[in-house]
């Protein structure tokens, strides 16, 4: 073999070599870029299901406020009703209860006795809507005793 022919060999060798190696590096280059979306999909998921955590907690301490503001209402006048559904409106932002961002809707009604008061309080956080109902029972004395508080999330037009 002469030197000519040997070094030929060593070239075509090594073009070889890095024809074989570009699709290693591409191969590579995707798993890199596939974990990293993979991350990024995993921390904006994490995110908003974080941000929807915050936004329904906010929601049931807005219905606990008008829950508290009605028990409040019916302490200073153990006769006060509604006369629509949402008669009155605590906003906790400006323009919370008009843009539905902030706000609790309060309703109080008669239940199923005269000495009975059913409360439901509608706390609205952006997107997130808790319902809170609580009955509340006067005895002969005028004193109150509260009765059945449950909650839930809003599904219709009511707590079921």
């Amino acid at each position: 073999m002469n030197n000519k022919t040997t070094r030929n060999t060593i070239l075509s060798i090594n073009n070889a070599c890095g024809v074989a190696l570009l699709p290693l590096v591409f191969i590579f280059a995707g798993l890199v870029v596939t974990v990293a979306l993979a991350f990024s999909a995993i921390s904006i998921a994490q995110g908003i299901a974080v941000e929807s955590e915050f936004g329904g907690a906010q929601a049931l301490h807005y219905a606990e406020a008008g829950l508290s503001d009605a028990l409040m209402r019916l302490s200073r006048d153990r006769d006060y009703r509604c006369a629509t559904a949402d008669c009155y409106t605590i906003p906790f932002a400006p323009d919370g209860c008009t843009l539905n961002i902030a706000c609790v809707y309060v309703t109080i009604q008669n239940s199923t006795t005269a000495s009975t008061a059913h409360i439901t309080a509608k706390g609205i956080s952006n997107t997130n809507t808790r319902i809170l109902e609580r009955t509340v029972t006067f005895d002969a004395n005028n004193a109150g005793a509260h009765t059945i508080t449950t909650w839930c999330e809003q599904s219709g037009t009511g707590c079921p």
